[in-house]
């Protein structure tokens, strides 16, 4: 959060920047992890390699989330002057379309490469990462339709 306050909706960091920083803050991450202790119960604990690769997987989710989130709540963060990634590149000349597609193929590229990761896991990991593509591939749809039906409104 302290990082975001330097932040400018004015002169906005890049996007990269901003994603770095939006992972972090989106605070999916602790959800995440009190989600796998429900999966992975104390008698079937990770081992440190196991727990690397879900670890690795939370980082890559919390970015989803956090450009999902951007998607469905830009309307809002836009009357109020706070950036999100829509914002920054719009800032950058992007129209609000193409802001928009170029932020779902990041949603889309990101869930792919996860699923993609998903084939090579040990087994003891897969239920924790179909939890995840759940629960992300629901929020990208509903971001998706709130985001066009509040475009087809304009």
């Amino acid at each position: 959060m302290a990082n975001e306050r330097n932040f400018s909706f004015v002169h906005p960091l890049s996007l990269h920047q901003y994603l770095k920083n939006g992972r972090q803050s989106i605070g999916s991450s602790m959800a995440l992890y009190a989600m796998t202790l429900f999966i992975f119960p104390e008698s079937q604990w990770l081992k440190p390699a196991e727990f690397a690769i879900i670890k690795k997987a939370i980082k890559n989710s919390s970015l989803a989330l956090r450009l999902i989130n951007d998607l469905g709540s830009y309307e809002r963060e836009h009357a109020h002057k706070t950036l999100n990634s829509l914002v920054v590149l719009m800032k950058q000349g992007e129209t609000i379309e193409s802001a928009q597609e170029k932020i779902s193929s990041l949603i889309e590229k990101n869930l792919a490469i996860s699923k993609q990761r998903k084939k090579f896991l040990p087994l003891k990991c897969r239920p924790f990462f179909t939890a995840l593509d759940r629960g992300n591939l629901n929020k990208l749809e509903h971001a998706k339709e709130f985001f066009a039906d509040k475009l087809a409104e304009n």
